[in-house]
């Protein structure tokens, strides 16, 4: 399946390209001008095997010249050898340096006509950065310990593991809509919208993640002329346009009517534009009712399928696991 990025997260992953051969090129010039500072002569001898070798070329196929030139560039190589030896100096002091072989830090094997798997490193990683999370390091699900939630009935006669397997399935297989993940501190819901994120990341997706906190500050901000960096403009236009939007920890802003009509305008946009949004809140539905406007509530109520976890804080079970 084709991958789709971002123009700019493609410029800059070019621009780390184009900088990796620059430098790739200035160590490559720096050990050839130790070569020459350690042994002098090397530069003559490559300067006359040049000349020899295009008198070889050019001149009559056997002749008397021809082969005194073949000699002479045997001898010089000779000659050659011998210095690089004395004075520890590689064979290939004068070879490329690369950081990537396959596509000489192009971002391209043109031998198979498609891009580098160093070109999607690079890409994945700038995506990452600009997503909002910390590092590349995402969880997978993989890392999905069910056994730290344990079998106590939560609700409807399911334990509070076979709600955790419910949500691990569904999230697994998640490629598009609108999700609300529900449930108390510490039971994995920032773990689980990451691993989301991070399959959408590998997808070539465009991901924003924010706690709500941090986002209504970066709009307030920007409305109010405090912060209007090209950083925070592009980090807003994320909001509206990212692949996938996860907005961790619903509820703990600082509640006004400005942060009141922002959300609306963020999950109706995205609703009417079909972009694909993540909200995870120690809120259950009701609270979220309580707390929120009916224009807002409704539209999470209809629109994102409400996943519930159960049990205590899986952090102090990760902890005493270890």
């Amino acid at each position: 399946m084709a991958r789709r990025y971002p123009e700019d997260v493609i410029y800059q992953a070019m621009n780390m390209l184009n900088k990796r051969r620059r430098l790739n090129e200035e160590t490559r010039q720096r050990r050839i001008d130790e070569a020459f500072s350690k042994a002098p002569r090397l530069r003559e001898i490559q300067a006359e095997i040049r000349k020899n070798q295009a008198f070889v070329m050019n001149g009559k196929p056997g002749s008397k010249a021809g082969i005194s030139a073949e000699k002479e560039i045997l001898k010089l190589r000779a000659e050659r050898d011998d210095l690089l030896k004395k004075h520890r100096i590689p064979k290939d002091f004068q070879a490329p340096v690369y950081t990537c072989e396959k596509c000489r830090d192009t971002g391209i094997v043109y031998m198979e006509n498609e891009y580098c798997s160093c070109r999607n490193e690079l890409i994945l990683q700038i995506a990452a950065r600009n997503s909002g999370f910390a590092d590349m390091d995402l969880p997978s699900f993989e890392q999905f310990d069910l056994s730290l939630y344990d079998d106590e009935i939560a609700t409807l006669g399911k334990t509070r593991r076979q709600f955790a397997a419910a949500i691990l399935k569904y999230c697994k297989t998640f490629k598009g809509g609108n999700i609300l993940l529900c449930g108390g501190v510490g039971l994995g819901k920032t773990f689980t919208a990451e691993c989301v994120a991070n399959n959408f990341m590998k997808m070539g997706k465009a991901v924003c993640y924010l706690s709500s906190t941090r986002m209504f500050l970066m709009l307030d901000e920007y409305k109010f002329g405090q912060d209007t960096s090209q950083t925070n403009r592009q980090k807003i236009a994320l909001i509206y346009d990212s692949d996938l939007l996860i907005i961790d920890d619903l509820g703990a802003e600082f509640r006004s009517s400005f942060t009141e009509s922002m959300l609306f305008d963020i999950i109706n946009t995205r609703l009417m534009e079909r972009k694909n949004t993540i909200i995870s809140t120690n809120l259950d539905m009701d609270e979220i009712r309580e707390l929120y406007s009916p224009r807002i509530s409704s539209r999470i109520a209809g629109n994102y399928k409400c996943l519930t976890f159960y049990g205590d804080d899986i952090r102090t079970k990760k902890f005493h696991k270890k």
